[in-house]
């Protein structure tokens, strides 16, 4: 079977390796050949904010005027549409919770290091609210711990329905 991990995808909370999210959504999808780790990265320009909802504790990401935000850190991974699919419904981007946009990361380790990609990216639309929450440049480990404790069990039902749907994809391109 071809390799379609075309699309490289910037995570910046929950997915990232080892965070609540990752084991969920991010390493099936690399144990069935479908992802890739990339390597460690941060935007290339300060055109974002992060902030980190002090209910739920998970971030999020909004575009500012380059030179009004900050560079962020995350993880680049190379990912297949049927990922991307998953990706964008835990993310409710039909919803329009988030949407998928594009930015320039600059990768800091792995095999590529010191090159800068552009990816996609799920960013929080707007709101008046937002400025009222905390701002971070990088989503902890503590911080997941916080998430993990406040959120309740992942939506199991739409996971099973992925990865059902990504094994019978797999079959038929067989």
């Amino acid at each position: 079977m071809a390799d379609t991990r075309a699309t490289l995808i910037f995570v910046y909370g929950t997915l990232k390796t080892g965070l609540c999210n990752y084991a969920v959504y991010v390493q099936p999808a690399i144990e069935q050949g479908r992802a890739a780790f990339v390597g460690a990265a941060r935007s290339t320009n300060d055109e974002f904010h992060m902030m980190l909802n002090d209910e739920g504790f998970f971030p999020c990401l909004y575009r500012v005027p380059k030179g009004e935000g900050d560079r962020v850190a995350g993880e680049v991974f190379s990912v297949d549409d049927d990922t991307i699919a998953a990706l964008d419904a835990f993310e409710r981007v039909d919803d329009r919770f988030y949407v998928r946009d594009v930015l320039d990361v600059d990768l800091v380790d792995g095999k590529r290091k010191g090159e800068t990609v552009t990816c996609q990216v799920y960013l929080m639309p707007v709101y008046d609210d937002l400025a009222r929450l905390e701002r971070i440049t990088n989503y902890t480990a503590a911080m997941n711990t916080q998430f993990a404790r406040a959120m309740t069990t992942p939506h199991s039902e739409l996971v099973e329905s992925i990865l059902a749907k990504m094994k019978e994809r797999q079959k038929t391109a067989q």
